[in-house]
């Protein structure tokens, strides 16, 4: 059976395709349009996937959207009924926008049974679930998803078996862990349901004092318990109005209650917002904590996929393995926030309930377009720029680095989701105490306070972080303290806190990566480099050789590897000599 999903719920669109349960492609709208944050139609994604795999819409069994609409029309939200209306017309949405990518007639797509595919309309939350349970090495366990809000929900708790998902609680909207993050890192003056992992970087800048005393205030705005049996969260709608969509956010109650201003959108950032960040954060890390034990408790199960835009938090993902998460075992995907339930209802079209369909877990996520060597000569030649052909580009790459350069690097099948991994990276030296400031100036172009993750060979992970041997941070989705011997050794890497992102490289998951860092282990005794992804900021990551010599060259990067080509910015192109 194969399915196409959609994700169109709003914050960015994407799109995967999926026979029985084995993932063909996936991509976010905003990597091929070239438009931060997409939240159009994603048709480009969806022609790619299919040219890709040799389909045609008639290849495909079931469109699955990640978005259940009858939700939205089941009841009367009064004020509310115009946003109402506009999910409601997602029946319509869908199947119009196919027949606009595809140059279908009218007459052709009246039905919802459009093309003879039946289009199936999966409720959010589980399509979260089944990004996460049927990509996990686990045959069971329980799922966890948490985000500002779906459909109705915002947080549901449940188990998996096989290819079978049964949700049994939730909570619902407004009462939301998502929507109080998301709230606040509006107060604070940046994008809400963007601008969250800004927040969670800022937290490390917090004077401990101060921010407990905020923390003692934020506790009083929510209600967070078991009652019968079952979880309790409740925000307290008199301080938020995060569920009044048609106005303008009013933050008076809540700057009474904290005692403090709402910043305003470029405004400089003060101690107080340094230390609220810090509270901000404290909160929801012990919310997570008390969903997870109760979770464990109803549940029974040992091990735990979780899924949902709050486990984009690695900073929380991080203290599950180090400060004791009620589970034996923890999976999250490289993918957990709304990107990924495309992939998670093509997942669930393709497998829910269905018997002896096997399932395939995934140790990467290179699931999107390639470049392969063919198309960087042809990108690198119609520009009739200078190159050089590399035997061992991974050489060169950790040679370069270890000199001091900022170097770019596109190959291969790019990342799906938020995080590069190595396909599609920028690279720098972590044992240059200047390095974030050098890559946030010259490269990025980003806030000076937000850090950069490590690539770390997996067998030294324990060594450098505070981590058991055996950990994995696959997708860079969890963060670690380090050892204080090594602080010295990678301080430019370091943020405030002592801190880094971790991301564990092995030969057979990675191998293009794992090369890199494995040469300049050699060169350096550091077993890990800087990763970041290739773009800018307010710039999609690059998907094409094309994006990565137009970012290569509108930015300070000093060279270049695009599969196996080597550009520079030196009028003397040559390859450097291994220190």
């Amino acid at each position: 059976m194969r399915a196409l999903g959609l994700n169109i719920s709003g914050y960015i669109s994407s799109a995967a395709l999926v026979e029985d349960g084995r993932i063909l492609g996936a991509a976010c709208e905003e990597r091929l349009s070239r438009i931060k944050r997409d939240r159009s139609f994603p048709e480009r994604v969806t022609r790619w996937s299919l040219d890709a795999a040799g389909l045609k819409l008639d290849g495909l069994d079931s469109v699955a959207v990640a978005w259940n609409p009858a939700h939205n029309l089941a009841r009367n939200f009064g004020m509310l009924s115009e946003a109402n209306r506009m999910r409601g017309l997602y029946l319509a949405y869908v199947p119009n926008s196919l027949a606009a990518a595809f140059g279908l007639r009218a007459d052709e797509v009246t039905e919802q049974a459009i093309f003879g595919r039946r289009i199936q309309y999966v409720d959010h939350h589980l399509a979260h679930a089944a990004s996460t349970c049927f990509t996990s090495p686990f045959e069971s366990g329980a799922v966890v998803t948490i985000d500002a809000f779906g459909e109705n929900d915002t947080l549901t708790i449940g188990t998996f078996n096989g290819n079978n998902i049964s949700l049994a609680e939730r909570i619902q909207f407004p009462h939301s862990v998502g929507s109080f993050y998301s709230y606040l890192t509006e107060f604070l003056g940046f994008k809400p349901d963007s601008d969250e992992y800004k927040v969670m970087a800022l937290g490390a800048f917090g004077d401990p004092e101060e921010g407990l005393a905020l923390k003692k205030k934020l506790e009083k705005t929510y209600r967070l318990g078991i009652a019968d049996g079952k979880l309790v969260f409740q925000l307290d709608l008199s301080l938020f109005d995060h569920y009044l969509f048609h106005r303008p956010r009013d933050f008076s109650a809540l700057e009474r209650h904290l005692g403090m201003p709402a910043r305003k959108g470029g405004e400089q950032l003060k101690q107080q917002h340094f230390s609220l960040a810090w509270a901000q954060q404290a909160c929801f890390e012990e919310m997570v904590m008390h969903i997870l034990h109760h979770a464990r408790t109803i549940t029974g199960e040992t091990r735990v996929a979780l899924a949902g835009g709050c486990f984009m938090n690695s900073v929380v993902n991080g203290k599950l393995e180090q400060q004791g998460s009620p589970f034996d075992s923890v999976f999250i995907p490289p993918y957990p926030d709304d990107s990924g339930t495309a992939m998670g209802a093509a997942l669930w079209a393709t497998l829910q309930g269905r018997q002896g369909i096997q399932r395939f877990p995934y140790r990467h996520n290179f699931f999107g377009p390639y470049i392969t060597p063919e198309s960087a000569i042809q990108a690198v030649e119609r520009r009739k720029l200078p190159y050089l052909l590399l035997d061992n580009p991974a050489a060169e790459i950790a040679a370069r680095v270890a000199q001091g350069e900022i170097v770019g690097y596109a190959a291969g099948a790019m990342e799906f989701g938020q995080r590069a991994l190595g396909h599609r990276s920028i690279f720098a030296d972590p044992r240059d105490k200047q390095v974030k400031d050098r890559v946030n100036q010259h490269v990025k172009r980003r806030e000076w306070f937000r850090p950069y993750a490590a690539s770390v060979l997996a067998e030294t992970i324990s060594d450098i972080f505070g981590f058991d041997p055996g950990f994995e941070a696959l997708f860079m989705e969890k963060v670690g303290i380090v050892r204080p011997e090594w602080e010295e050794r990678i301080a430019g890497i370091l943020h405030n806190d002592k801190s880094v992102r971790v991301h564990t490289i092995d030969e057979a998951t990675n191998p293009r990566l794992h090369a890199v860092i494995t040469e300049f282990n050699k060169i350096t005794g550091v077993p890990l480099i800087l990763n970041t992804s290739f773009n800018v900021d307010g710039m999609p990551i690059v998907a094409s050789a094309e994006d990565a010599l137009g970012c290569f060259y509108a930015c300070g990067l000093d060279s270049l590897v695009l599969d196996n080509l080597l550009l520079t910015k030196s009028p003397t192109l040559q390859k450097v000599a291994r220190p």
